[in-house]
């Protein structure tokens, strides 16, 4: 999120004066309003919206709305992952005192708990239509713009190495919604395979994770051909997907991806999960192959077509080179900015 939040501010027209506002790297009630305070100061406050920077946002916990309450300036949030839905747990079988103490201490918030987040901006950009109606359902409609993830420049474009050598990479923080334990399943099936992980973890839960999927890779016996880096510098990101036969990113979900938009910025040919929001990618002319989500059988047959089939790389690359010279940071910014200018009253 820094590091898109950064480009954006990079790009916007130079007449817009940027403050940055760090958010605090606790969950102290104190450190937020705090935050708060800073922000109400400023004509308007643009948030970028993912649940782990908020630290909680449940109900009677929620730093998403001692922020966005305290502040009495125009807001704007872009939402780089789904608000989450509140329902009582009784419903999907949970019969533990502790569930139904839950359930009654939250009783007076579940029906309108997703109207309610959604109204705490003015305004919100999302990367894709299926959230955009996601929003507008939930907060309304008139106050949602869809801006797909701009693709970043990089320094290396896709020319695989010519060693006859199958690399597989998918850059990015090791999450469970990415489905990486499902691709192990298809590199087991093809021993000419070598998959790079570029990434590492960013939570607690990412840590469990990671935990399983290393151990998955030990039971499978692919130790020597799935290297998972942690954190690596921007230069070897693009050195790795610059040089790989595919990029491959078997999400489970996904509300937009900033790391498959940097495998498009690269012109890197590229798989992915069957999801309405590459769906829409594809339709834009991303050159982007869909997999059915959650198939292993079918990651299979897509990698060994992909793989064999040079010339269907070199049509994805073409398609993924034009779709990044449409899709800059400088557009993202100028639609970001009249946005700004719609929620001030402009």
């Amino acid at each position: 999120m820094a590091d898109h939040a950064r480009q954006l501010v990079e790009a916007l027209p130079e007449e817009l004066a940027v403050t940055w506002l760090a958010l605090p790297e606790d969950g102290a009630r104190r450190r937020w309003r705090a935050l708060a305070d800073q922000a109400g100061g400023l004509d308007l406050l643009h948030v970028h919206f993912e649940t782990s920077l908020f630290h909680s946002v449940k109900p009677l916990r929620n730093r998403f709305a001692t922020l966005m309450n305290a502040v009495a300036v125009p807001k704007v949030a872009t939402l780089h992952g789904p608000l989450p839905a509140l329902a009582p747990r009784w419903r999907r079988g949970a019969r533990r005192p502790a569930d139904l103490l839950r359930d009654l201490l939250y009783l007076p918030f579940f029906a309108r708990w997703e109207r309610t987040q959604y109204g705490r901006a003015d305004r919100w950009i999302v990367h894709s239509e299926e959230r955009a109606r996601h929003v507008e359902t939930h907060g309304g409609a008139g106050r949602t713009t869809v801006i797909a993830l701009p693709t970043p420049a990089v320094e290396r474009r896709w020319s695989p190495a010519g060693d006859g050598v199958a690399r597989l990479v998918t850059p990015g923080f090791v999450k469970e919604a990415k489905g990486l334990e499902l691709l192990l399943e298809a590199v087991a099936a093809l021993p000419e395979v070598r998959w790079t992980i570029a990434g590492g973890p960013q939570d607690a839960a990412d840590r469990r994770t990671l935990a399983a999927i290393e151990a998955r890779i030990e039971a499978l016996g692919l130790g020597d051909r799935v290297r998972i880096t942690g954190f690596l510098p921007r230069e070897e990101i693009d050195e790795l997907l610059a040089t790989a036969s595919v990029a491959a990113f078997p999400y489970r979900w996904s509300t937009g991806s900033s790391a498959l938009a940097w495998a498009i910025g690269s012109s890197t040919p590229i798989l992915v999960s069957d999801l309405a929001v590459f769906r829409e990618l594809v339709e834009g002319g991303a050159g982007l192959e869909l997999v059915a989500e959650g198939d292993a059988d079918a990651w299979i047959t897509a990698l060994r077509g992909l793989l064999g089939d040079p010339e269907r790389r070199v049509e994805l690359s073409r398609r993924n080179r034009a779709y990044a010279a449409r899709s800059s940071w400088r557009h993202a910014a100028e639609r970001t900015a009249a946005v700004y200018g719609s929620a001030l009253g402009g």
